[in-house]
């Protein structure tokens, strides 16, 4: 690991002989780290291998859904439920304490979504997903032909059973993260190498977009999963690695691991322990200041 240093705020976050712990590997593409309070353990979902994994520290690893659907994001409900982001089904699901999926959202306006990716619970139970196509391959989920004229950002509301369409105009929105008092909403663009943020007003409409962050580093090919810490400096997964700026949007620092960075989340009791996942790995790393602000 090599930590790069833009300012010198960086060093609040994070100690600059920090080391990054590989906690499990052997994984053939895994994804969609989220932490659950409640049990003390951090789920995350193996795209490629379709498996949906626990870690705990006394336990390990273990499977927890031996068919995952080659899903992506994961969050947790106030309830323990899983809400979680199939590529293969394009499908947002929930599945409960004793494995029961129930299907949340397959279509908007009567055609399917494209391959849910990211995913992301409001303090009101609100459930804002991103749809890119990113899952309209074989590889990455499935190959049918693409419905939906774009790609979207959405939200669902349990309590009504009804999808929005909140935003309709990124080339193919990611990773997804509120602000700690929920007032605004991230979301990276992996192909525009963009991260935009929204105001949220009380209804949990967005009712403004800027194009907030935009990076020209040409070795970096793409953006994907966003997190976010108390003191609301927010973290990016890119292909070159975690990319951390602070909440007005100038770069603090890089940290470049081995492997590309898909998504990160934080955990344990402290809920300073980044975890992040690698593809084929999942790895921690100590940060001073972590996140509290959410339950999930």
């Amino acid at each position: 690991m090599d930590i790069t240093c833009f300012n010198d705020k960086l060093w609040d976050l994070i100690d600059d002989h920090v080391e990054c712990e590989v906690i499990t590997k052997g994984f053939k593409s895994i994804e969609g780290p989220a932490w659950d309070k409640a049990n003390n353990r951090l789920l995350f979902n193996d795209a490629t291998g379709e498996k949906l994994y626990e870690w705990t520290c006394q336990g390990g690893t273990k499977v927890i859904r031996e068919q995952n659907h080659m899903a992506n994001g994961n969050a947790i409900d106030e309830k323990g439920n899983i809400i979680s982001c199939e590529h293969k089904t394009s499908r947002l699901v929930k599945i409960d304490k004793i494995g029961n999926e129930e299907v949340l959202a397959s279509h908007y306006d009567k055609l399917g979504l494209n391959s849910p990716t990211d995913v992301v619970i409001k303090s009101d139970g609100a459930i804002y997903f991103t749809d890119p196509n990113l899952g309209r391959t074989k590889k990455n989920g499935s190959k049918g032909i693409q419905e939906l004229f774009f790609q979207g950002i959405y939200k669902y509301d349990p309590k009504r059973k009804k999808l929005d369409l909140l935003i309709d105009n990124l080339k193919n929105p990611n990773g997804i993260v509120f602000s700690k008092d929920e007032s605004k909403l991230f979301v990276s663009d992996t192909n525009d190498k963009s991260i935009w943020r929204y105001k949220v007003d009380k209804k949990g409409d967005l009712t403004y977009g800027e194009e907030w962050v935009t990076l020209d580093e040409k070795d970096i090919d793409s953006l994907h999963g966003l997190e976010i810490n108390d003191r609301q400096d927010l973290i990016c997964a890119t292909t070159r690695g975690l990319l951390i700026f602070d909440r007005n949007g100038k770069k603090l620092g890089l940290i470049k691991l081995t492997g590309k960075p898909t998504n990160m989340a934080f955990g344990d009791g402290h809920m300073k322990s980044l975890y992040i996942t690698l593809c084929d790995r999942l790895c921690k790393i100590n940060m001073k200041i972590g996140k509290k602000h959410m339950y999930n």
